[in-house]
């Protein structure tokens, strides 16, 4: 299911409870997935699924796939690249664990 941008979610996201802000909420990231506009703002998600579970229609957002987008166009937080760069020199997401 597609999100019908009720706005439901918003009172269940725990980041938009703490920075009250419309473009960080599940609706304004289902907005901005809609526009095919891949922002930064996917980052600031914590993957909780509350706005999945306070959905009536359980619609999800999708934000796992739209960081997958921008890890594409090399869009990434300074602790994605560190993880990454891990990965590739210890075989592990640790950094300094050999």
């Amino acid at each position: 299911m597609e999100c019908v941008f009720c706005g439901l979610c918003k009172v269940e996201c725990p980041v938009f409870k703490a920075t009250k802000k419309e473009i960080v909420s599940p609706r304004g990231k289902a907005i901005l997935k809609k526009k095919n506009l891949p922002d930064r703002v996917f980052y600031i998600c914590t993957l909780c699924d509350a706005c999945k579970e306070a959905c009536p229609i359980n619609a999800g957002i999708g934000v796992r796939k739209m960081r997958e987008i921008l890890v594409d166009k090399g869009v990434e937080t300074k602790a994605n690249k560190k993880m990454k760069e891990s990965i590739k020199r210890f075989g592990h997401p640790f950094e300094d664990v050999e």
